[in-house]
């Protein structure tokens, strides 16, 4: 089972390196999502990951709650992009506008974030059915994901209701813990 993010945000606090890893590896896909957002470049948004997590480790016992962390990330990671975008528009002339500054974008990044943890949360069988229905490119094809996960198609509907009611409960408990 995944370790929550407040015993692994804590660990992070002594000191714990495996902690800081698994805490860099599960939010460095929103990092590099907002630094994409405002029209980094793939080279860029390294460059903002590897401030955003340095600036994390000298800063983390500011952030009072693991839940507070996603919200610290995004905005300083927004705040580090703009300063790089600047620094680009200042030695190139030809650099693109920088993307709107759109709250209900980030909302939904950091929503998208949650879930995914959440999936990752919930494991198993679940996690893949999920995947391959709302996260899968395309349509989902209930024949493939019948051959896929070796289970009935009449299977699936009863299956996906069970999965989503146990994710639900993961993120509520996220939310209000």
């Amino acid at each position: 089972m995944v370790e929550s993010d407040r015993d692994n945000f804590t660990r992070c606090l002594a000191g714990d390196e495996a902690a800081w890893r698994r805490l860099i590896a599960a939010h460095a896909p929103l990092v590099y999502a907002v630094a994409r957002k405002q029209g980094l470049r793939e080279d860029q948004c390294d460059d903002v990951a590897q401030s955003i997590f340095s600036a994390l480790a000298r800063r983390i016992g500011s952030i009072r709650d693991a839940q507070a962390l996603p919200a610290w990330l995004i905005t300083s990671t927004k705040r580090e992009s703009w300063r790089i975008r600047r620094a680009t528009m200042q030695t190139d002339a030809s650099a693109p506008e920088p993307a709107a500054d759109d709250h209900r974008t980030m909302e939904r990044l950091e929503s998208m974030h949650q879930v995914r943890r959440g999936l990752d949360e919930l494991g198993g069988r679940c996690k893949e059915l999920l995947t391959l229905l709302f996260l899968a490119d395309g349509a989902p094809d209930y024949q493939q994901i019948s051959r896929t996960l070796d289970i009935p198609v009449g299977s699936i509907g009863p299956t996906r209701a069970r999965c989503l009611a146990k994710l639900a409960e993961i993120l509520t408990d996220r939310s209000g813990s």
